[in-house]
């Protein structure tokens, strides 16, 4: 988590369905660290 949080991307390999061909990809973290501190105060609540 705190480097989910300090990055930027999170980059994920997995292989195609039916080729099994090698994917690569990106997912923004922009504002992974907001989304999971209100998922923290509403698992609180």
């Amino acid at each position: 988590m705190t480097t989910m949080r300090a990055g930027t991307a999170l980059k994920a390999k997995t292989a195609a369905n039916g080729s099994g061909q090698e994917v690569n990809f990106s997912i923004s973290l922009s504002g992974f660290t907001s989304a999971l501190a209100r998922a923290a105060e509403l698992t609180t609540q």
